[in-house]
């Protein structure tokens, strides 16, 4: 069954309030309406290793979540860490570490 993803308003599906950017499961024949209308899109998430670090604009970068970069691999991994201008641990519990501290604390500063 397909995810979709909230893009204005909310959506009842199934006796459940969805805001936007809610996620939720549905047959596309029950919710073909409200992708005609543009509420909703299919969602695709990003697969961890097609990940690349690419600024869209010189002063915003987007960065994965935590839970995804735990599943980079380790070349990407150390390649967005290098990127943040962090040296990167050997392992990958550590970098998981490193890359947990600066995510954490990226909302905090006016750099990214």
């Amino acid at each position: 069954m397909p995810q979709y993803q909230v893009k204005k308003g909310y959506v009842l599906h199934e006796g459940a309030m969805h805001g936007r950017g809610s996620l939720f499961y549905a047959d596309e024949s029950e919710v073909s309406h409200l992708l005609a209308k543009g509420k909703i899109d299919l969602f695709s998430p990003v697969a961890p290793d097609s990940f690349e670090f690419k600024a869209a604009d010189e002063d915003v970068v987007e960065l994965p979540d935590l839970e995804e970069f735990a599943k980079l691999a380790a070349d990407k991994q150390k390649s967005l860490l290098k990127e943040l201008e962090i040296d990167p641990a050997s392992n990958a519990e550590e970098r998981v570490l490193q890359y947990t501290d600066y995510y954490t604390n990226a909302d905090s500063t006016d750099e990214l």
